[in-house]
């Protein structure tokens, strides 16, 4: 009985602390609009397997809505594939008062989207890279919308949740660039969303050097060598290996809480990637 309480009291706890994140940080006038031509959309993880569904479905790819996410306008697949949503999800990638090489990063991959999308596309940004320098560069593009999404994370009793979710008002803890691009994906209306890609081995990929440094090789499929490096708070200072853990941890709870959300919402969430660590959605072959 006793615990049965407290969980009450923190579940409160969260859904109060929830609403109230939303009322600070959220914007009640941006609204997605649920309009697809097509039922299902693919979202386009750039995992290492990714590789492996170019090569053998690509036909499937281009046949179907997709979604493009964070740096993959920078590679040649993505004026192959012609992505028709786009959803950027690090919070560094907006952000003006970053060091330089944030900064660099930025322009390389909004130059490269303002550059090569010849095709009609939505472009999703959370609502606090509205002003963000980089974003001129879409003033009179003719292919490029330019959209923003409230990335709050909302927690708590599920009803009060669903709700935040419903009214588009926030999401679960966006600790990867998947989350939102599924939540987006939910609000766009589409009925079926497939993954592909989303391997989320991030954990074969982490060493602790002789400083004390916790260190990652984020892998992608277009990856030809090594890559260590910390995992940062924002583009602040490096993360604890518990900390590590503890992101990777909320990414995964992440996931059951969309899957069921969306299960009440009569939509199904597909994992198609050849590898993947992710156990809350249906796995299946391409």
């Amino acid at each position: 009985m006793a615990e049965n309480i407290y969980k009450f009291i923190l579940n409160l706890f969260s859904s109060l602390t929830s609403v109230l994140k939303t009322l600070l940080r959220s914007s009640y006038l941006n609204k997605i609009k649920a309009n697809p031509a097509n039922q299902s959309v693919i979202i386009l993880g750039t995992g290492p397997s990714f590789k492996s569904t170019i090569e053998n479905h690509l036909a499937e790819l281009l046949s179907h809505d997709t979604i493009g996410l964070n740096h993959f306008a920078e590679k040649e697949e993505f004026s192959l594939i012609k992505p028709k949503h786009y959803v950027i999800g690090a919070p560094e990638l907006w952000n003006d008062k970053l060091d330089q090489k944030y900064l660099d990063r930025s322009k390389k991959l909004f130059t490269a989207l303002a550059e090569n999308t010849h095709w009609p596309m939505q472009l999703f940004i959370g609502i606090s890279g509205k002003g963000f320098s980089m974003l001129k560069l879409f003033d009179g593009h003719k292919n490029i919308t330019v959209k923003y999404y409230n990335r709050t994370a909302v927690e708590g009793n599920n009803f009060i949740r669903h709700k935040m979710f419903d009214w588009q008002l926030g999401m679960p803890r966006p600790h990867n660039v998947m989350i939102p691009s599924i939540m987006i994906s939910l609000w766009l209306g589409y009925k079926k969303i497939i993954l592909v890609g989303a391997d989320h081995s991030w954990h074969e990929q982490i060493k602790v050097d002789d400083s004390n440094n916790v260190l990652l090789d984020q892998k992608h499929y277009f990856s030809k060598k090594e890559n260590w490096k910390p995992m940062h708070y924002a583009g602040q200072r490096s993360r604890l290996m518990h900390e590590v853990f503890e992101k990777l941890t909320l990414a995964f709870k992440g996931y059951h809480i969309i899957n069921n959300y969306a299960s009440k919402r009569h939509v199904e969430i597909i994992n198609a990637s050849e590898k993947s660590y992710i156990d809350a959605f249906r796995r299946t072959s391409f």
